[in-house]
Parts: structure tokens; sequence; C-alpha cells
């Protein structure tokens, strides 16, 4: 057994990989919660500006879009316009979550 080391010196057991990071998974509310929540913080106007000034495909998402989804480019690129921070746009979206 010398070709396998000494033991005192090794661990012998099998060490478990780590777990795997946990992904929560996307928020995603309907238009109709999202607008709810604009409107019970007293945003809906600043965005509905904002979007009148946006390009096409933000006009038609904001427009025909059934739901929302908390990651999407769009709206990130919409609070950074309406100065609202992640932490805002965090908290729009719980609130969204329950209306």
């Amino acid at each position: 057994m010398d070709f396998l080391g000494d033991p005192a010196t090794r661990s012998l057991t099998k060490a478990e990989p780590p777990a795997p990071p946990v992904v929560a998974p996307p928020i995603v509310v309907s238009a109709l919660q999202i607008r709810l929540a604009l409107s019970q913080r007293g945003l809906r106007a600043a965005v509905e500006a904002y979007v009148s000034t946006a390009d096409q495909d933000t006009k038609d998402s904001w427009q025909f879009a059934t739901s929302f989804e908390r990651d999407n480019s769009m709206i990130a690129t919409a609070a950074t316009a309406l100065g609202k921070t992640p932490a805002d746009v965090d908290a729009l979206f719980e609130l969204a979550k329950t209306l």
C-alpha cells in the first residue's frame, strides 16, 4: 500500500461537489399589474411620456405586450432614462406582483 501514501496524511472521504448556485426565476407581471403599480407609485405619466419619445420597438412593447419581465433590457433603459435605480425597479415589480 505504499503507492497509495500514508492514510493519516490524506483524506479518505470523497468530497461532495459544490451545490449549484440558486437562480431565482425572473419576475414577470401582467401589463395590467405593471400599469397599476406605476399608477400607485405616481410614475405612470412619466413612463408614458418616456414611451412617447422612445423608438418604435419600445412603443410597440408598451402598447401590445401582455407581460413585462423585470430583467428585460427595455425596462433597464427606461429606468435609467427616468432616474430610477435597480432597487426602485425591484420594488415596483414586487408591488406589481401583489396587484
